[in-house]
């Protein structure tokens, strides 16, 4: 993946993932991940949102683009 002009860091930061309603494994997952930023802990909050991409592929085959923060 790579950004406009090629560096493939320009792609980054990514968009946090929307967790779908009524799923408590969403909501659980993107809880943990504020809960991650809000204490200062950046890697655990970028685990819990990878997390949460990977069940919202698996469980409810929702598959988000990769766009950059605007």
């Amino acid at each position: 993946m790579s950004g406009q002009d090629g560096d493939p860091v320009s792609a980054f930061p990514l968009k946090a993932p929307e967790p779908v309603p009524w799923c408590h494994a969403c909501d659980r997952l993107a809880c943990a991940g504020k809960l991650a930023d809000e204490q200062g802990d950046p890697s655990r909050a970028t685990d819990e949102r990878v997390r949460l991409r990977l069940h919202l592929e698996a469980a409810h085959r929702v598959s988000e683009p990769l766009t950059t923060v605007t």
